[in-house]
């Protein structure tokens, strides 16, 4: 270490350097808690000049099994990297999570911890003021495990396993009480579902079904179509036993239907019946139990609208939905009434989502119905309305998810194949595979697929899960929910660019790094490989930046604008139609401001004119035509001071604050009080505005000298924020509102308030506002905890500057876009043992 080190980074050098030199006598401590010698919270403190520097490690209680690291005392701008303790020299190429010191002493906790397997090691990189920084001793946390389940069940957005002795525990999602507690609490961590003694349960797309021990049926959570059986279409938080005093030996449930199999081995059906899927001859919902006409079966599978029922002599019927080929009889015609999959003799079916697969006597695998991303596992992406077979494998179990399918082998090993944007094959990769693919270090004795997400069984006991984990569903209680904002590891930035399912930032040195979906070259980092962390895009500067669904295009330091990604209708601006991984200049484009829509871009010239380019068919480029252009057109006699794009549409704020759109207007988007698209410029009449903004079909402006914001267009979510969902084809004020700046995503809005505050309203499925929660608000709710200075909205997420440089984001995940891996484990997790 060099001479010139100052006295301040010296004390704090010794101060951390003490701490971690005593990790070791923690982590041994940590098996002692029990008998009174550490208190509950594990910390280890060193004096220096009557001020001490603290690290603890909080052990959570059985409950929540999520650890949380703290380091105290530090100097304001300090910087605290965690990475694994793998990283032993502290490089950096392993940033799990970076926080920053906004004032002195402030404690930093680190919560958002990728668990692998049931322990983690870390250390830490300290970076002072000064510039200087140094690596600690790892802390290493076993984290504990709960009991051994005997069945476990995956849904939409949560799961359940029975234990021994019958008791079931419920994880996930919670929104219409599918968890079964009696509440609407969403929960991280497996809670009881109070006085149930049962054989098998089994989880639909936000309800729940248990065969109780005495051959009963319970149901609890949605109950929209009557999927509860109980006679009502009223949800139920807490189990409802099922009409007809059916005794049943096994349950199977989907989108909005259940189905139980019958001890005399009949089949019947309740709830949602729109496409036939109740196998009774009709289309008609029931609430109660109603018969499959004409079949005895032996097992009985339901995917999203189709069933699917081994009968008594190995062949397969199935009925319903049949737009995929679902049904397996060579069609796409749907049925109200059991049909014969062609050519097949079975052991065992499941079914998921579109498609259904069967083990066969041989141990053969067939897969029929829709294949978008592989999951029948043939090797293609052709949808199969009969039987297909899954090359290769030789099974004892198969099961569906919503769109990838795993297969139990001999011996225990487990391979998946299909859809894997959120890891759900568990071959530690986001690739989708049409052929089967091993889930390395695992030796399974069941296994079970959910929406993008998997559990098995274990062998030596033990459940392990993997894929998105999101809403909870993992049941790791790791706190990787996506609908509060959460750091970006490491990236401290200018501003932010949130896109359909990618992000990027503009850094202080002015060099970009981007993160999400890159299939389409989207990150501009010279691959087409999707990124839960930031990446850089190599060889620009940039002053601006704007991500649109499958493009980004940035203003570079010099003024020139360079844009990458998908190019199917010219949105890169470089004369083409070839998407591009690496950016292309746009020719002869002097920018100050850049705007990006669904498939089409705009730029305010240094000249204050506008200039667009991509696809055109709703007269979004301004130039009075409806033609595509792969090259900059000029959008006639504007002078703008500020752009922005929706996914059809766009509006620009003129130097003298009067607001014009242009392009689709199908519900009132541009604000000219009718729904009469325009190519041309159009004036939204009564409106001042310093600044617009567009998502999918609305608009909204910050009003000039009041602060207030208006909206108008689409409001089926919300996102007019006017307390109703009806549209508006002209302004309409959003009540309680005083903003120094907005943002849109596609379907919901923010205002930026004094001191960076942040309210945000209109679309939350994906938890997009920010607020903890999942469900639409048409009106403005404030989101606590952070200090923004500039907020970005995508179609399904959102990202912020905050006031310490630092970038936080919210909502979908799916792709990485929040940039942060840990809410789509690509590794085994731990949830029962």
């Amino acid at each position: 270490m060099s001479e010139n080190v100052s006295m301040d980074f010296r004390v704090h050098l010794a101060r951390l350097t003490l701490i971690f030199l005593s990790a070791f006598y923690l982590t041994a401590c940590s098996l002692r808690l029990n008998q009174g010698l550490i208190p509950a919270h594990e910390s280890i403190s060193s004096v220096v000049a009557n001020k001490a520097v603290i690290l603890s490690r909080l052990t959570p209680d059985q409950s929540n099994k999520t650890p949380v690291f703290q380091i105290s005392n530090l100097p304001a701008g300090s910087l605290v990297e965690f990475m694994p303790d793998s990283d032993i020299s502290c490089s950096g190429s392993s940033v799990l999570q970076a926080l920053v010191t906004a004032v002195p002493d402030q404690l930093l906790s680190w919560v958002n911890l990728p668990l692998v397997d049931s322990e983690i090691a870390i250390r830490v990189r300290a970076k002072f003021p000064d510039g200087s920084s140094v690596c600690t001793n790892s802390v290493t946390y076993k984290f504990p495990l709960m009991t051994t389940a005997t069945q476990v069940s995956l849904g939409g957005n949560h799961s359940c396993a029975v234990l021994p002795g019958g008791s079931v525990k419920c994880w996930g999602y919670n929104g219409a009480g599918q968890l079964g507690d009696g509440t609407l609490v969403s929960s991280g961590s497996p809670v009881s579902v109070p006085n149930l003694a049962v054989t098998s349960v089994s989880t639909g797309y936000s309800h729940s079904c248990a065969v109780l021990t005495t051959g009963a049926v319970k149901c609890w959570g949605s109950n929209a179509s009557g999927q509860l059986g109980n006679g009502n279409s009223i949800d139920s938080t807490t189990p409802v036993l099922v009409l007809g005093g059916i005794t049943a030996v096994a349950v199977t449930t989907g989108y909005g239907q259940s189905c139980a199999l019958l001890t005399n081995a009949t089949i019947k059906c309740w709830g949602d019946n729109t496409y036939g899927q109740l196998g009774n001859g009709t289309n008609t919902s029931s609430n109660s139990p109603v018969l499959v006409s004409g079949i005895t079966a032996s097992a009985v599978s339901v995917g999203t609208y189709h069933t699917c029922a081994l009968l008594l002599n190995g062949t397969v019927n199935c009925w319903g939905a049949n737009w995929g080929k679902q049904l397996g009889n060579g069609t796409t015609t749907n049925s109200s009434v059991p049909v014969v999959v062609t050519g097949l003799t079975a052991f065992s079916i499941s079914s998921n989502g579109y498609h259904t697969c069967s083990v066969l006597l041989n141990g053969t695998v067939k897969c029929w119905g829709y294949n978008a991303q592989g999951q029948l596992g043939n090797g293609s992406t052709t949808n199969a309305g009969t039987p297909t077979l899954v090359a290769g494998i030789s099974a004892t179990a198969v099961t569906v998810g919503t769109a990838h399918t795993c297969a139990l082998l001999a011996g225990g090993a487990v391979q998946c194949w299909g859809n894997n944007a959120s890891g759900e094959l568990g071959t530690g990769t986001t690739t989708n595979a049409s052929v089967p693919a091993l889930v390395a270090g695992l030796t399974a004795q069941s296994i079970t697929a959910g929406n993008g997400f998997t559990c098995a069984l274990l062998l030596s006991g033990g459940t392990k899960c993997w894929g998105i984990d999101t809403l909870g569903r993992l049941g790791d209680a790791v706190d990787s929910d996506p609908t509060l904002p959460n750091l970006v590891p490491a990236l401290i930035a200018l501003k932010t660019a949130a896109g359909g399912d990618h992000s990027c930032a503009i850094l202080f040195d002015h060099t970009v790094k981007c993160w999400g979906k890159n299939l389409s070259g989207q990150l501009g980092n010279g691959t087409n490989l999707n990124s839960a962390v930031p990446v850089l895009v190599p060889g620009i500067t940039a002053m601006a930046i704007a991500a649109g669904a499958s493009h980004t295009c940035a203003v570079l330091t010099s003024g020139a604008v360079k844009c990458w990604g998908y190019n199917s209708t010219g949105q890169l601006g470089n004369g083409t139609t070839v998407s591009s991984n690496t950016p292309v200049l746009v020719p002869g484009v002097s920018a100050k401001a850049i705007a990006t829509g669904s498939s089409h871009s705009c730029a305010i010239l240094t000249s204050g004119g506008i200039q667009c380019w991509g696809w055109n068919l709703m007269g979004q480029l301004g130039n009075a035509s409806n033609t595509n252009s792969s090259s900059p057109v000029l959008v006639p006699s504007l002078t703008a001071s500020a752009i922005t794009t929706g996914t059809n549409h766009t509006c620009a704020v003129l130097i003298s604050g009067t607001v014009q759109c242009w392009g689709d207007n199908s519900f009132g988007q541009l604000g000219i009080g009718n729904t009469t698209s325009s190519n041309t410029p159009a004036t939204v009449p009564g409106l001042t505005a310093s600044a617009v903004v567009a998502g999918s079909a609305h608009s909204c402006a910050l009003v000039t000298g009041v602060g207030g914001i208006k909206c108008w267009g689409y409001n089926w979510s919300g996102q007019l924020g006017t307390s109703t969902n009806t549209d508006s084809y002209t302004p309409v004020w959003v009540p309680g509102v005083s903003a120094t700046a907005i943002f849109s995503g596609d379907d919901h809005v923010g205002a930026i308030g004094s001191a960076g505050s942040l309210k945000i309203w209109g679309n939350n499925y994906y938890g997009q506002l920010g607020n903890g929660a999942v469900a639409n608000l048409n009106t403005p709710v404030s989101i606590n905890g952070i200090s923004v200075i500039s907020v970005s909205g995508g179609t399904r997420h959102s990202c912020a500057t905050l006031s310490n440089s630092t970038v936080k984001c919210w909502g979908d995940n799916s792709f990485g876009q929040l940039g942060r891996a840990n809410s789509q484990q690509l590794s085994l997790r731990w949830v029962l043992e």
